[in-house]
């Protein structure tokens, strides 16, 4: 695993709201792949409660987030972006901040996980000719095999 990175706000609400916006997603793409993106459901959820806890009676605020979950905006989420980057600029929020790195570090995380993940197929004649194919995924945790017949 690499030493956590800092990541720019514009890149923390890419994560968190890559499940509502295409552009986020792409965005998010700069530091995760779209497959760590559908992996990584649990801590990208959790990211995007986090911002809008944090948000919770600021109308702006409060009204972007809506337009990013019901409308998909891309307008609103940069209007966020410069929302939440507003207030990471305040000494009072460094809590907030050290929250959002952690969360999308646990991202980050899982897509070097899947990185480290290989995959090998292994093929065997039987005695009776015909073949086995055995395709097996390993990582640091599992081992899990399949086997088909031809």
């Amino acid at each position: 695993m690499t030493d956590p990175i800092t990541l720019t706000t514009g890149a923390i609400v890419a994560l968190a709201a890559s499940k509502f916006v295409e552009a986020a997603a792409a965005k998010a793409g700069e530091v995760a792949t779209p497959a760590i993106l559908k992996k990584a459901g649990e801590p990208i959820d959790a990211l995007w409660q986090r911002i809008k806890r944090h948000f919770a009676g600021d109308k702006k605020a409060e009204k972007a987030i809506t337009e990013v979950e019901t409308q998909q905006s891309a307008a609103a989420l940069t209007k966020l972006e410069v929302y939440l980057d507003d207030e990471l600029s305040e000494p009072a929020n460094q809590a907030l901040q050290q929250d959002l790195q952690q969360l999308a570090q646990q991202i980050i995380n899982i897509g070097e996980q899947t990185q480290t993940q290989k995959s090998v197929t292994i093929s065997v004649d039987a005695k009776d000719n015909a073949r086995v194919n055995a395709v097996s995924e390993v990582n640091a945790e599992t081992v899990s095999f399949g086997d088909t017949h031809s």
